[in-house]
């Protein structure tokens, strides 16, 4: 996947444009046809563009470094396969190993070929609006196909989201956290128990913008389901986002608690994005609104919450 320039010309990488790099390092001599070149970038040309300065780093948001003397050997079956399964949530990307320049410090040791590194932001950052701190993943199980590599990917995508496991006791405690950051509230009814790519896609690309709170189809959250209207299965996957609380009198409240509902046909990627796009945040929160005192009682400072 090509980055677009929208986001290259900021000069770093936003989570948006980059959730995932994967870099393929092939020799010098190999000329990639023109169909796999579509779905890949030249890792030195992603430096060049992203990075203005030399202490700058691109890797705002993830980034998976696949070395290998042949691009052929690293992915086994198909390449193609890999790139366009991973559209829209992994760029591909490769750097020539066989190439006379040495590799980028960003890429760190090279030991052996093929590796598969994935560099992920650490969650607490010194700086809250970084991503810069990194952990390192390397991939050392499952073979070398676009169906291991794929769930390799999926499985180590970062999420941010809130999932419901005991109903209405944890649906509270997300609505709590964003009470205090004074985000919207985006109810995630899921048709699968299972967290998908998609979910956790968009709660990274909403981060502290929004509260994406995903509620599977579980026996304790049937409640929920209920209490939404979302007990029958012919109505799951369903979203609605709640704006956020930001006080004033009791009928500005009342029009705040109104619901949002996502009326598409269809939950894809694009279109989740674009319905979220309108009620999410125009800048990310960093800080906690100024603890809320109830009575006599004052309740935990939320500065020091994170999320």
């Amino acid at each position: 996947m090509l980055l677009s320039a929208s986001f290259i010309n900021r000069g770093w990488l936003t989570s948006a444009a980059l959730l995932f790099g994967v870099v393929l390092l092939s020799p010098p001599t190999l000329l990639l046809p023109k169909t796999l070149e579509s779905w890949m970038t030249p890792f030195a040309s992603l430096l060049a563009e992203a990075v203005p300065s030399s202490s700058s780093s691109p890797f705002s948001s993830n980034v998976v470094v696949l070395t290998a003397q042949n691009w052929k050997e690293v992915v086994l079956d198909n390449p193609h396969a890999l790139a366009g399964a991973v559209q829209g949530q992994v760029t591909i990307a490769y750097w020539d190993t066989q190439q006379q320049q040495r590799p980028p410090r960003l890429l760190g040791d090279i030991q052996g070929t093929p590796t598969l590194r994935l560099y992920k932001p650490k969650k607490k950052q010194r700086k809250p609006d970084s991503n810069a701190e990194k952990v390192v993943v390397d991939y050392r199980h499952g073979e070398r196909t676009a169906k291991d590599m794929k769930a390799f990917l999926e499985n180590e995508m970062p999420n941010y989201s809130e999932r419901i496991t005991f109903g209405q006791k944890d649906l509270d405690k997300a609505s709590q956290k964003a009470d205090k950051y004074g985000l919207p509230v985006a109810l995630l009814f899921t048709s699968k128990p299972k967290t998908s790519p998609l979910v956790k896609f968009l709660s990274t690309e909403f981060r502290r913008r929004l509260l994406l709170v995903e509620i599977p189809p579980t026996t304790n959250n049937q409640p929920l389901l209920q209490k939404y209207g979302m007990e029958h299965k012919d109505t799951l996957p369903a979203l609605l986002v709640i704006p956020p609380n930001n006080g004033g009198d009791e009928a500005t409240q009342q029009q705040q608690k109104q619901h949002r509902y996502y009326e598409g046909d269809k939950f894809t990627r694009r279109k989740l994005q674009d319905f979220l796009s309108k009620h999410a945040l125009k800048e990310p929160v960093y800080k906690a609104r100024e603890e809320i005192v109830v009575g006599d009682e004052t309740k935990d400072d939320p500065s020091k919450t994170e999320f």
